[in-house]
């Protein structure tokens, strides 16, 4: 982007508006003089000559002047509406474009610069900004006074410099109440929207009552503070009222005995008082529109700091480049968390060529979802460098131009209000309706669309509460297929999904990846991951595991992970019965005592109880499980257990994982293709073992 985005560059394009309301100000202000003026001349004049020619005269030309004063007060008032009307045309679509990148993936929902336009646009369009047009011509009415006498002039200067004073001072007191006013609204503005946001909540467990005794707690915090900051500018505008109304009579006082020594006539004294009166009131308007001054100032720097923000800065004067066909690589990735030291992600690196599909699974809080975010380029990775598309940093990318080929669905399901037909065409105003069709199609949505009351039409409400949670899902699954997306990133796709749709969409995962598309899918229940050529498990924001998917399922397979790890791939994959068959004779073996035709070795002669029974079968399963010639160093690593390969990252170039020896109870979900032992080893094994508890029990 160019940088139009700079806030002084918006103002600037209205730089001829406010030159033109200063010329119409001077012109203004030098009219101001019509009455001192008209005063002075029906009493000098008019009175003494007793001329009703010249009267009728003046009296026309006054009326003239003070027509052009009100016109040009009237243009000047329209210019400045004109000037916020364009601003917030111009300025408040960059506000908000700034507001939604800068929250975008680092979770900030803070709306406030929004109101910083706004009160900027208030401000510009209202009336107190003519004291600030105004404020300069005091030196010329008093000026004026001087010329009808220096004593009155030199009274006039001292009564501006004195609510100059006032006005400073004020501003320097209000300084900090001011800025812990904002501070507070902000804040109350923020806990406003939390618990709207939270209102199901709230209602639904009876909070109420919690959240207004939280209320009132923090509200009372900014009580005393915007009672100091209230108090302060009422002070000054009524010291400032004061210092003016003693000024006029201080002047006609003044006048008065001046008159007396004939030193100037009696027109003279209602002019400079008039003088006086206009000179002052510009400074006097500003003490007591002071707060909205330093508001409109303190918005106008917030908005800059925004404007300037790396992170909106980073996309001007990008480059469109040429579509990517989807290779991902990341090397090393650190991510931390937003204003703070604490890893998010903590070296990760993988390789995805055009058309692969990788499996992404761990515990909550690995990092999963932060790592979709960094996919998709919405979370930089520590020092801008690491993640790539086909060779390209992503922050090379533009967002509209990488979010063209990008479908991308969020943890926390983002709809917007309208119909199903827009939130699928990422609300494009002139969408075509083959290829949202298309995309429901591929999402395998199409038939739970057609199912609604007015099938793509239907209005889905504001985030889409007029549908339960699975369809939600479904039209965010839809919005991702759209426009045939090189790479889909796809964070929990199945959290709000049935039996069916599950299925369904591991079909349409299956149909993306033959056509080329690169697929990343992160979830807790992997059965959407059986097309699946990588799969990579995250735990405390670290590679765990990383190669291809048979590979990282055969080692969790073996118990190179903790327990609970294993479940977790292990019942989205393989069904519960799915044993072969020797497997579920040896089972079956163990649960009959008295049975022993279905085991695969006969029974010893004494039939040991129980307990003594499962050590013998589990040795039974290590030999059959295991090689008659199993080197040594494999036995040595199958010994280190999760040590070994907890906190390794299996760098891309490194994919292939090799398995480990089984450790025991391991050889029940083993594949059936293992190779097969010689009987003589099972049936010396348990011999061994049950004359080691023979031995035992003699003892």
């Amino acid at each position: 982007m160019s940088n139009e985005h700079e806030l002084s560059k918006l103002i600037g394009r209205f730089r001829g508006a406010f030159v033109s309301v200063g010329v119409f100000s001077f012109f203004y202000n030098l009219l101001v003089l019509t009455l001192p003026l008209y005063m002075l001349s029906v009493f000098t004049r008019v009175l003494t000559s007793k001329s009703q020619e010249t009267l009728v005269l003046l009296t026309v030309a006054a009326i003239g002047a003070l027509f052009m004063q009100g016109l040009l007060d009237l243009i000047r008032s329209r210019v400045m509406m004109r000037v916020g009307m364009g601003l917030d045309a111009t300025m408040t679509p960059k506000v908000l474009e700034a507001v939604v990148r800068n929250a975008s993936g680092s979770g900030n929902r803070d709306t406030q610069p929004l109101r910083d336009a706004n009160e900027v646009r208030g401000f510009l369009s209202g009336s107190s900004v003519f004291s600030l047009f105004d404020a300069p011509f005091a030196p010329l009415y008093v000026a004026v006074i001087y010329v009808l006498h220096p004593m009155l002039g030199t009274l006039s200067l001292v009564g501006a410099v004195l609510l100059f004073s006032i006005a400073f001072f004020n501003e320097l007191g209000a300084r900090k109440p001011l800025k812990a006013i904002i501070a507070n609204s902000q804040r109350t503005q923020a806990r406003v929207d939390e618990y709207v946001r939270n209102a199901d909540a709230i209602e639904a467990m009876g909070m109420m009552p919690t959240v207004l005794d939280r209320w009132r707690a923090q509200a009372g915090e900014g009580v005393a503070v915007i009672a100091e900051g209230t108090d302060r500018a009422t002070a000054a505008s009524s010291t400032a009222k004061f210092v003016r109304f003693s000024l006029q009579i201080g002047l006609f006082g003044l006048g008065a005995y001046l008159y007396t020594q004939n030193q100037i006539q009696a027109g003279a004294i209602i002019a400079a008082s008039i003088l006086m009166g206009r000179a002052l009131a510009p400074v006097e308007s500003a003490i007591g529109t002071w707060r909205n001054v330093m508001g409109a100032k303190a918005a106008y720097r917030r908005l800059l700091e925004m404007f300037d923000s790396e992170r909106f800065r980073q996309y001007r004067n990008r480059m469109t480049l040429p579509r990517p066909t989807g290779r991902i690589e990341l090397e090393r990735v650190v991510v931390s968390a937003p204003r703070s030291e604490r890893m998010m992600l903590k070296g990760v690196s993988l390789k995805l060529n055009a058309g692969q599909f990788l499996g992404i699974i761990g515990p909550s809080g690995a990092g999963k979802t932060t790592l979709a975010k960094v996919l998709v380029g919405l979370i930089g990775p520590r020092g801008g460098a690491g993640a790539r598309l086909d060779g390209a940093e992503l922050a090379a990318w533009h967002p509209d131009d990488l979010g063209k080929h990008v479908g991308y669905l969020p943890q926390d399901i983002q709809l917007f209000p309208g119909s199903v037909r827009e939130n699928i065409a990422r609300m494009a105003p002139e969408s075509n309706s083959d290829d949202v069709v298309k995309a429901a199609k591929l999402a395998g949505v199409h038939e739970m669309i057609l199912g609604l009351p007015d099938g793509y039409d239907s209005d889905i409400g504001d985030a889409g509460r007029f549908l339960s949670a699975g369809q939600r899902q479904h039209i965010g699954l839809a919005r991702a297929f759209y426009g045939d997306p090189v790479l889909l990133v796809l964070d929990e796709p199945n959290s709000n999904l049935d039996a069916l749709s599950e299925e369904a969409l591991a079909k349409a995962l299956t149909a993306a990846k033959e056509r080329g598309t690169t697929i990343v899918v992160v979830t807790h229940r992997p059965s959407v991951l059986a097309a699946s050529d990588q799969l990579m498990l995250l735990k405390d924001g670290m590679v765990e595991l990383y190669g291809p998917s048979a590979d990282v399922m055969a080692r969790m397979r073996q118990g190179a992970l903790p327990q609970d790890q294993r479940h977790q791939i292990e019942d989205g994959r393989e069904p519960s019965d799915s044993r072969p068959p020797e497997e579920a004779q040896d089972r079956s073996g163990r649960r009959d005592d008295a049975g022993g035709e279905d085991r695969p070795v006969p029974r010893p002669r004494r039939a040991p109880d129980a307990a003594r029974a499962r050590p013998a079968a589990r040795m039974a399963r290590r030999a059959k499980g295991r090689p008659q010639h199993e080197p040594a160093a494999d036995r040595a690593q199958a010994g280190k257990g999760n040590g070994a390969t907890r906190d390794r990252v299996v760098q891309p170039e490194r994919q292939v994982l090799e398995p480990k020896p089984m450790n025991a109870g391991d050889a029940e979900r083993a594949p059936a293709e293992k190779p097969k032992q010689a009987p003589v080893t099972i049936e010396s094994s348990i011999v061994l073992a049950d004359s080691i508890v023979r031995k035992g029990d003699s003892k």
